[in-house]
C-alpha cells in the first residue's frame, strides 16, 4: 500500500479529503478506470489489494544495464569455512559484545570476513560495531559496500587508528558526518594536527546544538596541551551546564590553567587539620563548604541547584574535589592517602570529600602515579561501607570502586576483586558482584580458575539467592575465561548442596549454567578456527 492510501486508511475515509485520483498511465490503476463508482470504503480495499497484487508480480529484466566491477582480490587471510556460522550465532545472541570482541580478533590475526556475512554486517547501524567492522571487511566488503548507498558508511568513515591519516577526508567527515562520525574525525585529527582540529571546532561551535557542543568538546581530551586553555575558558561561558563542565574537566588536567588554581584554592579553603587524642598525635580533616556560591563557581560548571534533591553543599564539595589532582592533598596536609581518609571519618562533609578524591583519582591517576597512589585506600574505604549500607547506596558504592579499579593495573584490579569476593562472598551481599564488570576483558589463567572454583564455593555454601544472582555474572566471565580454561568451564558442574534447594532454583540454575556454556563453546569453536586459519 503506497503512502498516500495508508493515510486514508489511518485517518478514516470520512476524513479524507476526497478519493485518491486514478494514474491511468499505471497498469494497476488503469484496470480501477472503467468500473463503476462504489462506496470510498470499497474503493479503498480495492485499490490497496490491485496494488499488493501488483506489487508481487514478476517485472522484465531491464536491458542495457552495465556489468558490475570485478571484487579485487583480497589481501587479508581467508577465515576457515565454519567461521561464518560461528560469527552469526555470536551476533545473534547478542551476548555483551562478544560479537564485537571476535571482530578485535579477526583483525588482530589479519583475517577478513566471510563473505557470505557482508550483507549482513553492512546493514548494522551501531558506530561503535561499525568502527570496529572496518578493519575486517575486507576488499570484497568494501567493493560490496560500494554498490548500495545504504552502506555508504564505509568509505565515509575515517579511521582514527592510521598511522597517516588523510587530513582533508578527516576535515571533510568533521563537517559533513554524523555527530558520532564528527566526533572520530575530530579525535583523528587531534592526534596529528591538534592546533587545526581546535580551529575548525571553534569555527563551528556556535552552529551546534547543546549535546554536539558538549560531545565535540570532550574530543580535545586527546593531544590537550597548554595551549587549548584560551578556547576552553570561552566553553566556560557556554549556556549549558554539559559544555561548562566537559571544559572545566579538560582545564583540570591543565596543572597550570587559572580553572586549575581556582579550584585549588577553594578547596583549600574548605579543608582544615588539626590533631586530637590524649596526646595530640591523631590527624583530623574537617570540611566547611560555603553557605552559598557565586557565578564565578557557576561558570566552572559547578551548578547552583545540583539536580536530584541532594543537598548543594555536598554538591559543591564533590564538585571541587574531584577537579584537583589527590596527589596535591599528600603535598598540602603532609599525611599519605590512607592517614587522610581515616581523618575524615567523623566530619559530616567527609563523605563528599572522599566522593570527589574518588572521582579525581579516576581522572588524574592514568597521568599522575601520585594520584594513583590513592586507588587502593579508597577502595578500601569503600568496601568497608558496602556491608552496612542499604540496597540504593551500595550501588552508588560498587559505582566509585568501579572507577576506582580502572586506574590500578589489570593484574592488580584483578586480585583486588577476586580477593574480595573470596572473603566476602559468605556474606550475600550481591552488589559487590557488579565489580566484575570493571575488570579487564580478558582475565589470566590464575584468576579465571579462582572464579571458577569460588564459583564452585558459592553452589555448595551460599544462599539460594546469592546464587542466583552470582549466576547472572555467568555470561561476563564466558566471555573473560581464557582458552586455557575452557575445559575447565565446560566441566560437569553440580548445582545440588547440603541445604535443601527447590527443583524450580535448581532449574533456573541450570538454564544460566548452559547460557554460560553455549557461549564457551561458541568461544572454543571460534578459537579453534581462528588459529587454525592464521597457521
Amino acid at each position: 500500500m503506497n503512502a498516500d492510501l495508508l493515510r486514508i486508511a489511518l485517518v478514516g475515509t470520512s476524513r479524507a479529503k476526497g478519493p485518491l485520483p486514478l494514474d491511468r498511465d499505471h497498469p494497476a490503476d488503469a484496470l480501477l478506470a472503467g468500473l463503476p463508482p462504489s462506496n470510498p470504503e470499497s474503493e479503498l480495499l480495492l485499490r490497496a489489494g490491485v496494488q499488493a497484487v501488483f506489487g508481487a508480480a514478476g517485472r522484465l529484466a531491464e536491458v542495457g544495464v552495465p556489468a558490475l566491477p570485478e571484487a579485487p582480490v583480497e589481501t587479508a587471510r581467508r577465515p576457515g569455512e565454519r567461521l561464518a556460522g560461528i560469527l552469526q550465532t555470536a551476533l545473534a545472541l547478542a551476548a555483551q559484545g562478544l560479537f564485537g570482541e571476535m571482530l578485535d580478533e579477526l583483525a588482530d590475526r589479519q583475517l577478513h570476513l566471510p563473505p557470505e556475512l557482508l550483507p549482513e554486517v553492512l546493514d548494522q547501524a551501531d558506530p561503535r560495531l561499525r568502527h570496529r567492522l572496518l578493519p575486517v571487511l575486507g576488499e570484497r566488503g568494501r567493493w560490496l559496500a560500494g554498490l548500495n548507498p545504504q552502506w555508504a558508511w564505509v568509505g565515509q568513515a575515517a579511521n582514527p587508528t592510521e598511522d597517516h591519516p588523510d587530513l582533508q577526508r578527516l576535515h571533510q567527515i568533521f563537517l559533513e558526518g554524523e555527530l558520532a562520525e564528527r566526533c572520530r574525525a575530530l579525535a583523528a585529527w587531534r592526534r596529528v594536527e591538534p592546533t587545526a582540529a581546535r580551529e575548525a571546532l571553534a569555527a563551528t561551535l556556535a552552529q551546534e546544538n547543546a549535546e554536539g557542543r558538549g560531545r565535540l568538546v570532550a574530543e580535545l581530551a586527546v593531544g590537550l596541551s597548554p595551549a587549548d586553555e584560551p578556547f576552553l575558558e570561552t566553553c566556560l561561558d557556554d549556556r549549558s551546564t554539559v559544555v561548562k563542565r566537559t571544559a572545566a574537566q579538560l582545564l583540570s588536567r591543565l596543572p597550570g590553567s587559572a580553572l586549575a588554581a581556582r579550584m585549588r584554592e577553594r578547596g583549600q579553603m574548605m579543608l582544615t587539620a588539626g590533631k586530637k587524642g590524649l596526646v595530640f598525635t591523631k590527624l583530623t580533616v574537617a570540611c566547611t563548604p560555603p553557605e552559598s556560591i557565586d557565578k564565578s563557581w557557576e561558570r566552572d560548571g559547578i551548578a547552583q541547584k545540583p539536580a536530584g534533591g541532594r543537598g548543594p553543599r555536598a554538591a559543591w564539595t564533590e564538585g571541587v574535589f574531584e577537579l584537583v589532582p589527590p596527589s596535591h592533598w599528600v603535598a598540602h596536609l603532609g599525611d599519605a592517602p590512607e592517614v587522610l581518609i581515616n581523618a575524615l571519618h567523623d566530619d559530616p562533609f567527609g563523605s563528599s570529600v572522599l566522593a570527589g578524591w574518588t572521582r579525581a583519582c579516576g581522572r588524574f591517576g592514568g597521568d599522575d602515579p601520585q594520584s594513583a597512589r590513592w586507588a587502593l585506600p579508597l577502595l578500601d574505604h569503600w568496601s568497608a561501607a558496602l556491608g552496612p549500607a542499604k540496597d540504593p547506596e551500595q550501588r552508588l558504592l560498587v559505582e566509585q570502586m568501579q572507577g576506582l579499579l580502572a586506574v590500578l593495573g589489570p593484574a592488580e584490579a584483578e586480585n583486588y576483586v577476586l580477593d574480595l569476593l573470596w572473603k566476602r562472598h559468605g556474606e550475600g551481599e550481591s552488589a559487590m558482584l557488579a565489580l566484575l564488570e570493571a575488570l579487564p576483558a580478558r582475565w589470566s589463567v590464575a584468576g579465571a580458575r579462582r572464579f571458577l572454583d569460588l564459583t564452585r564455593s558459592v553452589i555448595r555454601k551460599s544462599p539460594d539467592d546469592f546464587v542466583f544472582h552470582w549466576f547472572s555474572r555467568l555470561p561476563l566471565a564466558a566471555r573473560a575465561i581464557p582458552p586455557g580454561l575452557f575445559a575447565a568451564a565446560l566441566e560437569p558442574w553440580d548445582l545440588t548442596t547440603g541445604k535443601s534447594r527447590t527443583t524450580w532454583v535448581t532449574s533456573a540454575l541450570e538454564r544460566e549454567l548452559d547460557k554460560f556454556q553455549e557461549i564457551v563453546r561458541l568461544r572454543q569453536s571460534f578459537h579453534d578456527v581462528v588459529s587454525a586459519s592464521a597457521s
